[in-house]
Order: C-alpha cells, then structure tokens, then sequence
C-alpha cells in the first residue's frame, strides 16, 4: 500500500498530507488488505453532511452515494491536463469494473470551481469521458466545508493577463462506499488497471 501523497503544488502536498495522515492514523486497520497503490481506510470514515447540486440539476446529498460505490474525484472543467487525463482513466476503471459484475458503480466528479462550472457545463464536459459519470458543484463555501472534512486540498490562482485562472488542486481518488463512507484512497501517478482493482479490493472489505 501506499499513503496519500500527490498534489499538484507543494503548499497544498504539505497541508493535505497532514490532514490525510492524521485521518487515516485514525482508522488505518491494524491489518492491512494489500493493494496495489490505494490506502484502505478501515474502519470507513463517514462523510460529512453536504449540499450540492448534480449536473442534472437534482440534489446531491448522502442519498445520492449511498447503495452506490463511488469513485470520487475533485477538479474542474478548464483544467489542461490532469483532470482530463484522470477522467479518461477513470471511464476505462469504470468499465473494468463494470465487466467484472459489479452492477452499483458510479464516478463524482465534484467540481473546485463553481463560479465556471455550472450544471450545463459540467454535463457537457463529463459527455466527452462517459454520460453515467456524475457533475457536482454547488456554492463554493459548501465545496470548500466538505473538501476540508476529508482533507482534499484546492486553491485558485490569480488572473492572468487574459483574464484567465488555473485551480491547483488535490489530484487523490476517492473510493466511497455504499453508506457513504470513505473507503480508500488512490494517490497520483493513477493508472486506470490499479483503480479499478484496488476498487474491487476496497469493495470486498
């Protein structure tokens, strides 16, 4: 196994490990299930109350995870490189894991940057990587009180000369379970065969 680690900007890597870190000194079982590079956090660890809003326009609570095993990732829909990139793997994890029987899978994508990423946007983004995936975004103060409560880590830049600004963001995978309960963690650098198998490990627990 190994610890959450990865992020995109050093600030961020030291702040998010240490909130990690200590969560999962918390729970870590005392014997752990091998993995290939995800943390299983045992016993879970329930997630915060939250109140955002799906793609679809619906409301995206507890209900919404909970008889589902979710995959959960945090970004946002101008992002160059990473976001896609994890996306992409995550459609073919999905797959993986959909072909191996698993009927309650389900891929979040919860968006760091509400004032650009609305329903619409988020719908038509996530059509280009797989129409089951699920959009959430919501009031950025909301973002940021569940964000915190699992120690995922996001910070905006300031505007370039064209008036544009990057989000610097936490690049972990979210394993969740059916309860709504965070499960395991998979670190960058990610490959869509590990998630997948590391899901199906996480699950069986």
């Amino acid at each position: 196994m190994r610890i959450y680690h990865e992020l995109n900007m050093k600030p961020l890597h030291l702040i998010s490990v240490a909130i990690t870190a200590l969560l999962i000194g918390c729970y870590q079982s005392e014997e752990p299930v091998t993995t290939k590079t995800a943390t299983i956090v045992n016993p879970p660890i329930p997630l915060a109350e939250l109140s955002l809003v799906q793609h679809n326009g619906t409301a995206f609570d507890h209900t919404t995870l909970q008889g589902k095993w979710t995959l959960m990732f945090f970004g946002f829909t101008f992002c160059p490189d990473v976001c896609p990139t994890t996306l992409q793997l995550l459609a073919l994890s999905l797959q993986k894991i959909e072909q191996s029987g698993i009927e309650n899978a389900q891929v979040v994508f919860v968006s760091v940057d509400p004032e650009r990423d609305t329903p619409e946007r988020l719908e038509e983004y996530l059509a280009h990587f797989d129409e089951k995936f699920i959009g959430v975004t919501g009031e950025l103060t909301d973002i940021e009180s569940f964000t915190q409560s699992i120690g995922v880590v996001f910070a905006h830049n300031s505007l370039d000369e064209s008036g544009f600004y990057a989000v610097d963001h936490t690049t972990v995978i979210l394993m969740v379970n059916d309860k709504a309960e965070l499960g395991g963690i998979s670190s960058a650098p990610h490959k869509w065969e590990d998630i997948a198998d590391d899901f199906m490990t996480v699950r069986a627990q």
